[in-house]
């Protein structure tokens, strides 16, 4: 065996290493990341839902003046998107925590799996990209190295 094809042989070996270490952190990074991702839109999904089953609790909703008249519609105040607190109908236990009276009158289904597919695919493509990407660099320099090694 030549000293190019062993210089050749010990970066492909390196690549593969080096490709392999971003893979392997990337793929437990998107896993655990997907997974709180996707549980944080179940949580507020829940609570959504949670507020739909609490109309009743609503706070009323508040008149506004236009020139002579008054108004009260809900349609309105649905459209302008005015702030329900969830913690004042007991879906939430944090002040922070708003949701338009319109999203939680009617609050979009949701699916865990769908949510967990779509942020663990861009990651893992992200991945994917770094590892190859590692891998070429590794590859070219053993390339250019190799070579020199046989000249």
């Amino acid at each position: 065996m030549s000293a190019s094809q062993r210089v050749s042989r010990g970066f492909h070996r390196l690549a593969v290493l080096s490709a392999a270490i971003p893979l392997l952190l990337g793929i437990i990074y998107s896993l655990w990341s997907s997974y709180q991702t996707a549980n944080d839109e179940l949580n507020r999904h829940d609570k959504l839902e949670c507020a739909r089953e609490h109309a009743t609790l609503w706070p009323p909703v508040t008149t506004s003046s236009v020139g002579d008249e008054t108004t009260s519609s809900v349609g309105e105040d649905e459209e302008t998107g005015i702030p329900l607190s969830l913690k004042s109908v007991g879906c939430s236990d944090r002040d922070d925590d708003m949701v338009s009276y319109a999203e939680a009158a009617n609050p979009p289904e949701f699916n865990w799996w769908k949510s967990y597919a779509r942020h663990i695919a861009s990651i893992l493509a992200l991945t994917a990209a770094i590892s190859l990407g590692a891998y070429s660099v590794i590859r070219a320099i053993g390339w250019v190295i190799g070579r020199f090694a046989a000249s």
